[in-house]
């Protein structure tokens, strides 16, 4: 399901329509959504199935620091009386965690795809690329795959990532305090 879909939606869109000629950074960060979603709710599932009763690491460490909820000290086996609750701890939790990673793999992948080109101006340059009429300022063009123009990469970079963990954050708040019986297993962090 979840993993299958999004290979098989990008495939479609690829092969049978016009819409786009080559992979786009967004479908690499939809396939990266559907295969941590899959490993994230695969590995809750799994560890359901092997100790009901145990606590998973996964639900005790990666998931609460992504999603800014703490699960708590409770029994996996109390939470499979409220099918909403195991619903979402399974499923809903583990893919909205997912975002985080698929939108880091869909930023480094949209710079990788995409070359981007900017004009840097100043008076020290002597190349007459790009000059203004009236002044006596140049302008050369840079590449954002230039390796001296990866600080601007790296900034916007670190800066959409927080931003998205904040969404991410926010949405496990929302989530938490929308539901009444999932807030018996889960807290804000």
């Amino acid at each position: 399901g979840i993993l299958i879909v999004p290979i098989g939606a990008i495939y479609s869109v690829l092969t049978y329509t016009n819409w786009f000629k080559e992979i786009q950074s967004w479908m690499i960060g939809y396939c990266t959504w559907g295969a941590f979603s899959f490993f994230f709710s695969g590995a809750i599932w799994y560890r359901l199935s092997i100790t009901p009763n145990a606590a998973s690491p996964l639900i005790n460490t990666v998931l609460p620091s992504i999603l800014g909820v703490d699960f708590g000290e409770w029994s996996l086996s109390e939470v499979s009386n409220d099918w909403a609750a195991a619903l979402s701890i399974v499923f809903l939790f583990p893919s909205v965690a997912s975002l985080l990673p698929a939108s880091i793999v869909g930023f480094v992948a949209n710079f990788i795809l995409e070359e981007q080109f900017a004009l840097k101006c100043s008076d020290e340059i002597d190349e007459k690329i790009v000059c203004f009429e009236g002044s006596e300022k140049c302008c050369d063009v840079i590449s954002s795959h230039d390796f001296l123009s990866s600080y601007e990469f790296m900034g916007s970079f670190a800066s959409n990532i927080i931003a998205m963990w904040a969404v991410i954050r926010i949405l496990g708040y929302l989530m938490i305090n929308a539901s009444a019986s999932l807030s018996l297993y889960v807290h804000r962090r």
